[in-house]
């Protein structure tokens, strides 16, 4: 079990890295005094991760030790829940804004079915506790859980591990004597600086190799005609790529987070700011010419753009439709330059939910949260800059941004390169790249950073994974990451997850034991490629040296996903316009001096930014970049309505509290001013979801937009591309509707739904 080689630690001192909320701190120290020594916080985890063993205190804390006959005696005994662990993570907004919590069962390794039936019930049980009753959950679930294995397993449950147990210790002992007994020198996993070639390597490979990444469509599509069989496997499993597989398995609402990373100065704080768009300086990220002028991580709304269902309603739904957040109807995919922008993930999202009207979407603008944290220097996975704090910053971002400053000005610290302006840059047409400023060796140390951060957690537990490997599994598990996308990452890379999981690892060691230094660095950079894909946002391209670069860039990472962007244009742009002196609208190829503003600085701005930067590159890339990233790992959008006929949006109840920085009260204040409009509002939610999951997000703040308890569901029939895993399965009951299962999977086909219910249910009357 993976409590830390330190073991478990007192809850006052949490989790490094993760600060709970004062409420989780106060459930942590019921269960440690209700638990005691079967209770423990997991150290050294970037998220809020707890761990229950499911036995009584007074038995042996590792019944799998190598000389545990007199323990496998008493496991013998047991009763079946005994042999079983529970990991809780705990998401910021458990449970006070009713996120529930991800529920893990460790221990003998379960049927299919049995696991699923187990995590259902607990699932249940936990969201009849946060959801309903905005309280904790933890204690009821471990009950929960002690009651289902004792009453579903077989009497003779414990007594059959404890046979195999006892087997298999034996098997560990000789297997690692025979690891031990390969080299007499210091093995590669003590070595304190890993290989910089093979790190190098193995990112290249991810990179290269990006089509396991790729939806299933695209990635068929990408193949014809190559002779490539790579994608066949993943293919017949259900055309879906790592990533998107473990997503689909994720259900309710999903917080979106875009995390910002780079080196200092290269236009983090800029982009933040231009994305988010604070009223004054004061409330924005601080832009300064100078290194680390963030130091600790800020987090604010902004928005992307996402494909809207109304071009497929028909036209008096489209002349009526009115966003909460509105439409952008300057944004146009097709003024991306392919020679400098590879947008192909948002693309894809488009082509998949409208076929072949991509001309014809409509981009709703959804909010999102941005995080900008500090510039990353080399070195920082040994402690330079911020270290880890930075890198632990990253946890909760669903896709990285990395922007990159593209004008080759700066060096890797962020410092300015002498000799090198903005208006002539370093290394344009004609120069030479010189030592400091080259954007495409920062895209390289700034990944490697990155990767060595998650090698080395992994490498300093290397022996204990040789000789336990089912502990594999749980050192990827802080991140953020869902067990289901750990599992694809373990078998893409060829090791099989149910002999990891099956008697402790027994079956996997021989593979481990012939791992070398190279196989987990493949395996770190896969599980990074899936876990954290990033965009490229190639930023200050309005600079006399950045086009080159870009071609640069394009050139060496093709499969990249990557933007041409001036941040800092769009910020000026933008709070000019809010000021009424200039016209400019989100992602417009231009902007105009608005009437009645005389002042010539703002005009010869305006003239400039059209010559250098709307014109040429059709745009200030801020909009772009940000919605190509989270098209990169794409929510589910569903459009809530109380009329499937008109569209008409569900009445606002309350003004509604609780949602955080995403969905607080502006919102709620907002959408009861505006009343049911039509297509009002968008809600994101994790791509497994059902609309069991959707009743769930809209009975509870900050949304609140019904009462009662769920009847029904029924969708608006879309006519939608090529996203063939997306959609209802449930059969048309008229040429525009359907009836959907409470347990159908929510997809663009279905994304128009209506929730019916009956009374107000029991416990909303308290």
């Amino acid at each position: 079990e993976a409590t830390g080689d330190d073991g478990p630690i007192d809850a006052p001192e949490a989790v490094q890295g993760a600060i709970p909320t004062p409420e989780q701190q106060e459930e942590i120290e019921a269960l440690q005094a209700i638990f005691e020594g079967c209770f423990s916080v997991i150290p050294s985890s970037p998220t809020v991760r707890i761990r229950v063993r499911l036995r009584d205190p007074l038995m042996s804390s590792e019944p799998e030790l190598e000389d545990a006959e007199g323990s496998a005696e008493a496991i013998a005994k047991a009763n079946p829940s005994a042999l079983f662990s529970l990991d809780c993570t705990l998401p910021e907004g458990y449970p006070s804004q009713g996120q529930l919590p991800d529920i893990l069962i460790s221990g003998p390794v379960l049927s299919p079915d049995l696991t699923s039936s187990l995590l259902s019930h607990l699932k249940a049980i936990a969201q009849e506790n946060v959801a309903y009753m905005s309280m904790g959950c933890i204690y009821q679930v471990v009950e929960a859980a002690k009651e289902w294995l004792d009453t579903n397993l077989p009497p003779d449950f414990s007594q059959s591990y404890a046979s195999r147990n006892l087997s298999s210790n034996q098997q560990h002992k000789e297997l690692d004597t025979g690891c031990e007994a390969e080299s007499k020198t210091p093995p590669w996993w003590e070595n304190e600086e890993a290989d910089a070639n093979l790190v190098t390597q193995a990112i290249a490979e991810a990179s290269a190799s990006r089509n396991w990444l790729l939806p299933g469509a695209a990635r068929k599509h990408q193949n014809a005609g190559t002779g490539d069989t790579s994608a066949a496997t993943a293919d017949a499993a259900g055309g879906m790529h790592v990533a998107e597989a473990a997503d689909s398995m994720q259900h309710g609402r999903w917080d979106y987070v875009v995390g910002l990373v780079g080196k200092p100065s290269a236009g983090k704080s800029s982009f933040f700011n231009a994305v988010t768009q604070p009223m004054d300086e004061d409330e924005g990220a601080r832009v300064a010419a100078f290194p680390f002028t963030t130091i600790d991580p800020q987090t604010g709304r902004g928005f992307a753009v996402v494909p809207d269902p109304v071009a497929l309603l028909g036209p008096e739904t489209a002349s009526q439709s009115k966003p909460l957040h509105g439409y952008a109807p300057a944004f146009d995919l097709g003024r991306a330059n392919p020679e400098l922008n590879n947008t192909q993930p948002l693309q894809q999202w488009c082509s998949a939910a409208v076929g072949e009207r991509v001309a014809e979407v409509a981009w709703r603008r959804v909010p999102i949260a941005v995080k900008d944290v500090a510039g990353l220097v080399p070195g920082a996975y040994q402690g330079r800059g911020r270290g880890n704090a930075f890198l632990n910053d990253l946890c909760e971002a669903s896709v990285l941004v990395h922007v990159v400053d593209a004008s080759g000005c700066t060096d890797k610290e962020g410092r300015a390169v002498v000799g090198c302006s903005p208006e002539g840059g370093r290394g344009a047409e004609g120069g030479s790249i010189e030592e400091g400023g080259d954007p495409l060796a920062d895209i390289g140390w700034v990944r490697e950073e990155i990767h060595r951060w998650v090698f080395n957690n992994v490498r300093t537990k290397w022996g204990s994974v040789r000789r336990r490997p089912s502990k594999l599994c749980d050192l990827f598990s802080g991140y953020h990451a869902p067990q289901a996308l750990v599992y694809e990452v373990l078998e893409h890379v060829g090791l099989s997850v149910h002999k990891l999981l099956l008697n402790n690892g027994v079956g996997a060691i021989d593979t481990l034991c012939a791992w070398g230094e190279a196989d987990l660095h493949k395996l770190v950079a896969a599980f990074l490629a899936a876990r954290f894909p990033i965009l490229l946002a190639l930023n200050k391209c309005d600079t006399a040296s950045a086009p080159r670069h870009i071609r640069r860039i394009r050139e060496a990472l093709p499969q990249e996903p990557a933007v041409a962007m001036s941040a800092a244009s769009e910020r000026w742009l933008a709070t000019t316009a809010r000021k009424g002196q200039v016209v400019y609208q989100d992602a417009a190829p231009s902007a105009s001096v608005a009437p009645g503003c005389d002042d010539a600085s703002v005009a010869r701005q305006v003239a400039e930014l059209n010559r250098r930067v709307l014109g040429p590159f059709g745009g200030t890339g801020a909009l772009l970049a940000v919605s190509t990233a989270v098209a990169m790992r794409p929510p589910a959008v569903v459009f809530p309505v109380g009329d499937l006929n008109t569209c008409t949006a569900l009445p606002a109840r309350t003004i509604a509290t609780g949602g955080g920085l995403l969905l607080g009260g502006e919102d709620a204040k907002a959408r009861a001013a505006e009343g049911p409009t039509v297509l009002r509002d968008a809600v994101l939610m994790k791509p497994g979801s059902t609309p069991a999951d959707l009743f769930s997000v809209l009975v509870r703040p900050p949304w609140q937009l019904l009462e009662g308890e769920f009847v029904r569901a029924e969708a608006r029939v879309l006519q939608c591309g090529s996203s063939g895993h997306q959609g209802t399965h449930g059969k048309p009951s008229s040429a525009s509707r359907t009836v959907l299962k409470k347990d159908d999977t929510l997809g663009f086909s279905n994304c128009v739904v209506r929730i019916m219910v009956n009374k107000k249910g029991t416990w909303q009357k308290h």
